[in-house]
């Protein structure tokens, strides 16, 4: 699955139903689950299902990997107090 990312441009028309397709499956995949963890290489994917997982009010784990640095983020939800 691409992840449309922004900045990123979609130009013929093929393209452009394979994206609305990809954002209803992404869309539906975040709603149903409850954890996302996005292993994703870049920022800007990392950006909409990051989005989405704030819009279901789900938890959601970012891996970021760079040349010289590592980082684990962990966005959403907070933490349940019992």
């Amino acid at each position: 699955m691409q992840v449309p990312m922004p900045g990123h441009y979609v130009t013929s028309q093929e393209q452009i139903t394979e994206t609305f397709q990809t954002l209803d499956r992404l869309e539906k995949m975040v709603e149903e689950h409850d954890v996302l963890f996005l292993g994703l290489d870049s920022r800007e994917a990392r950006w909409l299902p990051t989005v989405l997982a704030n819009k279901y009010d789900k938890a959601c784990i970012t891996v970021g990997l760079g040349f010289d640095s590592f980082v684990i983020v962990r966005h959403g939800v907070p933490p349940q107090l019992y």
